[in-house]
C-alpha cells in the first residue's frame, strides 16, 4: 500500500510539473514582441492617415486595430456609402492582409 502511494504521489507531481511547463510554453508564444506592437501601431497609424486624406469619409467614429495584418474597423459613419468606402481604403494600407469591417450607420457621438 506504501509504495502504491509513492507512485501515485509522483505522478501526480509529474502531472502538475508538466502541466504548468506546456502553460508557460504556451503563454510565451501568444504574447506579441516588442517589434511585432511596434508594426502593429504603425499599421494602425497608417490607415487612419489614408482615412483623412480620403475624400467622402468621415472617420471621426472609426476604431482602427492592427493585429498581425488584420486590420479590425469599427465604430460608426453617417452613411452606409462609407462603410464600403472604409473597408476600400483600409485594405490598401501596407501590410494590409485582410480586413474585418465591423463598421455601423449611426449618428456621430452615440
Amino acid at each position: 500500500m506504501k509504495s502504491f502511494i509513492q507512485i501515485f504521489v509522483c505522478g501526480m507531481c509529474i502531472g502538475l510539473i508538466s502541466c504548468s511547463s506546456f502553460a508557460q510554453g504556451s503563454d510565451s508564444a501568444t504574447q506579441p514582441t516588442k517589434e511585432t506592437r511596434a508594426q502593429n501601431r504603425h499599421v494602425e497609424r497608417e490607415v487612419r492617415k489614408m482615412f483623412t486624406m480620403t475624400k467622402g469619409l468621415n472617420s471621426s467614429s472609426i476604431v482602427v486595430i492592427a493585429r498581425g495584418g488584420l486590420i479590425t474597423l469599427s465604430g460608426s459613419v453617417p452613411s452606409a456609402s462609407q462603410i464600403q468606402l472604409a473597408g476600400d481604403v483600409a485594405q490598401k494600407a501596407p501590410d494590409a492582409k485582410s480586413v474585418a469591417n465591423h463598421i455601423v450607420v449611426g449618428e456621430p457621438g452615440r
